[in-house]
């Protein structure tokens, strides 16, 4: 790949690694939710599929692009940015509502 066609994989490939991380960081909150009674787990479990939306329509559309070249049909790529973006907002929120720790209480 040269040109744009390397620029286009190299983001694709960039924000697509980026958010499998996202997406263990939302693994790990969901279980810490489902360990302290089970409740709480929704903003964690949208913010897993937001960014899972976002790989696929994000960096699969620019994916597409660098591999076959030209330019996407539809607008999916910024579609795919607002995904990563309500997706870290929720996974913020789920942050700040984790429950306490039930850890040694001196």
């Amino acid at each position: 790949l040269a040109g744009d066609r390397a620029v286009y994989f190299e983001k694709a490939w960039r924000y697509h690694m980026l958010h499998v991380l996202a997406l263990l960081a939302c693994a790990w909150l969901i279980r810490i939710f489902h360990c302290a009674a089970g409740r709480g787990a929704w903003s964690a479990q949208l913010a897993a599929i937001c960014f899972t939306l976002g790989i696929v329509l994000f960096s699969g559309v620019l994916y597409a692009m660098a591999i076959i070249g030209g330019k996407p049909v539809l607008p999916l790529v910024p579609v795919g940015g607002m995904s990563f973006v309500v997706g870290w907002v929720l996974v913020a929120l789920s942050a700040f509502r984790l429950p306490p720790c039930k850890g040694n209480s001196e």
